[in-house]
């Protein structure tokens, strides 16, 4: 199992979702999607324990690859914004 989760979202913000996802589950992977790079770099330098962050926008693959990277206990995953 993971989480592939947008970090802006209406309610409850990825950070607070990362957060709350940690208390009832803190050793699912969480790959974390954004489009505004300020945000990947604080969620790169931040201590919530993301498996992965991928910039927006991004190809299928760039999911399946992090994903595949994940499920095989790969370092943090980083995907840069396709150019």
């Amino acid at each position: 199992d993971a989480i592939v989760t947008d970090m802006v979202m209406p309610i409850m913000d990825g950070q607070a979702m990362v957060r709350a996802v940690r208390q009832l589950s803190p050793d699912i992977p969480i790959i974390a999607l954004s489009g505004l790079p300020e945000q990947l770099e604080q969620l790169s330098a931040s201590c919530l324990d993301l498996s992965a962050c991928i910039a927006k926008p991004f190809l299928a693959e760039d999911i399946i690859l992090a994903l595949d990277r994940v499920f095989r206990g790969d370092e943090k995953v980083n995907v840069p914004v396709q150019g």
